[in-house]
């Protein structure tokens, strides 16, 4: 114990003296957290993957203000990109005891990721984003942060918790049955590592994560059980196939990798887990080399990759099997159609990746300067043979990921569909007459309730966002929303005027809307509202939605479904109309409202 306080208390005082020469840790407020790592020796920038794992000291400094230090052991992590002639390493750190971390759930083990073959370093984030969007159970947190090692500024990187066990990660149990319940695999094609057990099923060679490292027994019994799963996958009829794995968890998993053409789909990298009695495709992990980051000369499998047209997830691993059956072609064409707004303007402005940039820039533009990382530098001859400056690089992934939304919509034939819970919100609703008198701040009438129990409506909040987007929350009791069966928002923009948004709110479609189910997706936001000493709790809810253009009406509604009843909050503008199922227009939302409450 006193050695790793002395230990703490030295690492301390050289952190401390470090930043008196590093001149982007002096700013006052902080753009993203800050993890300041800082080793025993004073040697972490020179680390090498065979050095294992070694002392330090992390600090890691929140926006808010908030400090998390502690004893850790780090070391570099990855593969090619843990060569010597890499820079910018990327790492692993690890606590004695699990610790929250920016909030993201507790973990003992985090990952540090340098992004450094992927010049636009948006890859990783956006492919989580869109793993999120398509509600991939156990998809890994993640936050932009920047990195200090042993004094020297390193840039930014994507803080991310790594694929592993647990409450906070996957959530599976490998301790019962003495190990030989569910389990951890990772595709692993070639790779060798001292401390990792392998098996090969049907020509696929697999690593296994969890149990770590497995016995003989437990090595037998998952091997065995993989060959099940994979003979019914690649001899079974539809209901057989269906018994072994979990269809839907396959169906995003495929729709995800064969939007982003990762050239690891046939390598590494690509998880799958088994859980009460089903084998499960994800979490989703390592994205850098894929979105036509990739040299096509390398090999034909890099230049298909490379392309923004043709299929290619659907030739490898357990895909090239199920990909033959007709009716998983109809789950991802279904799929993609349920998705089809996000993927087709996934490249425009107030997108994912454009977001990612407005709101980073700053840290992006200090990876390139004070850290002095080269937007042009090509580091290994798997990667694309980056072009001279950012700009450039990232010109090209956003027009790669725009011409590759074109094609698969079109190849599938995707169209926007309506969510089937939407039509029964339009079938149930209740909305009572209002008057001005009995219109709460929240535009929901006064004594709306369902069994005694409140239902508050929705707010509008312009302010410090972007003009084309609003945010919205939705109040809810407490109660109510223990039997709500679901909740959320459902909007969609017209070209009618405001007026006729509000008259026709019931018969709109949800054709290029978006659609927002607060259980089926990590888009939203929960929390406490209002007075915690009165007799009725409070959630809000809130989302934010984007590309709402100026000439557009939108409509939609904060709905709660319960005992089959649907249940809507409404919009009520400047001049106190009511607008049933929330219609306005941009200009409305100047209005003040109050203040907002939570972040979307």
């Amino acid at each position: 114990m006193i050695k790793k306080s002395v230990l703490l208390l030295l690492s301390l005082m050289i952190m401390l003296s470090s930043f008196a020469s590093f001149d982007v840790s002096a700013e006052s407020e902080l753009e993203v957290p800050r993890i300041t790592l800082t080793t025993e020796d004073g040697n972490g920038v020179n680390l090498k993957k065979s050095d294992g794992y070694v002392n330090a000291t992390v600090n890691i400094e929140n926006i808010d203000g908030t400090t998390l230090c502690d004893n850790v052991v780090m070391k570099v992590r990855g593969n090619s990109t843990a060569f010597d002639s890499i820079k910018k390493k990327s790492y692993n750190f690890k606590f004695s005891k699990k610790k929250n971390v920016l909030n993201m759930g507790s973990g003992k083990k985090w990952a540090l990721i340098s992004n450094v073959y992927d010049p636009t370093l948006a890859r990783n984030y956006v492919a989580l984003s869109i793993a999120k969007e398509l509600g991939i159970q156990y998809t890994s947190d993640f936050k932009v942060v920047e990195v200090v090692v042993d004094g020297s500024f390193r840039g930014c990187y994507l803080l991310v918790e790594p694929i592993g066990t647990g409450k906070d990660r996957v959530d599976i149990d490998v301790d019962d049955n003495n190990g030989k319940n569910d389990f951890l695999v990772e595709l692993e094609a070639t790779r060798v590592e001292d401390d990792v057990k392998y098996f090969t099923s049907n020509g696929l060679r697999f690593a296994v994560s969890e149990p770590d490292p497995p016995d003989d027994e437990q090595l037998s019994y998952i091997q065995s059980t993989m060959d099940e799963i994979i003979n019914t996958i690649r001899n079974g009829t539809k209901e057989e196939i269906e018994s072994k794995i979990d269809v839907e968890s396959f169906t995003k998993f495929y729709l995800l990798n064969e939007y982003l053409k990762t050239v690891d789909f046939n390598f590494s990298s690509v998880f799958f887990y088994y859980k009460d009695g089903k084998l499960y495709a994800g979490p989703p992990w390592d994205y850098d080399l894929s979105s036509g980051n990739v040299n096509e000369k390398y090999s034909s499998w890099y230049a298909s990759s490379y392309k923004t047209d043709g299929l290619f997830a659907k030739n490898y691993n357990l895909y090239k099997w199920l990909c033959q059956k007709s009716w998983f072609n109809d789950l991802a064409k279904n799929e993609l159609s349920v998705h089809c707004h996000y993927f087709a303007n996934i490249a425009s402005e107030n997108s994912v990746i454009d977001n990612y940039y407005n709101t980073y820039k700053n840290v992006i533009n200090r990876n390139f300067t004070t850290a002095g990382w080269k937007p042009g530098t090509y580091y290994v001859n798997v990667m694309k043979v980056p072009l001279a400056t950012y700009q450039d690089n990232y010109d090209f992934y956003v027009n790669w990921c725009k011409e590759r939304s074109e094609w698969l919509i079109n190849y599938f034939e995707a169209e926007p569909i309506p969510n089937p819970r939407y039509e029964q919100l339009i079938e149930q609703s209740f909305s009572p007459d209002a008057s001005d008198s009995n219109v709460n701040d929240f535009g929901l009438y006064e004594g709306f309730k369902y069994k005694g129990l409140d239902l508050l409506g929705v707010q509008l909040k312009s302010k410090n966002i972007n003009a084309n987007a609003v945010k919205f929350v939705g109040v809810i009791s407490s109660e109510l929303l223990a039997k709500a069966s679901d909740y959320g928002f459902v909007f969609t923009k017209t070209d009618k005027s405001t007026q006729e948004a509000k008259e026709n709110a019931d018969k709109l479609t949800v054709e290029n809307g978006h659609i927002y189910s607060c259980l089926d997706t990590k888009n939203t936001m929960t929390g406490d509202y209002g007075d915690p000493e009165s007799d009725t709790s409070y959630k809000y809810v809130t989302i934010a939605i984007n590309n709402i253009e100026d000439n557009l009406a939108f409509v939609g509604r904060f709905y709660v479904v319960i005992e089959g009843v649907t249940y809507y909050a409404e919009y009520t503008d400047s001049s106190e109309t009511v607008y049933n199922g929330c219609a306005g227009r941009l200009s409305d939302f100047g209005v003040n409202f109050g203040d907002f409450i939570g972040e979307g």
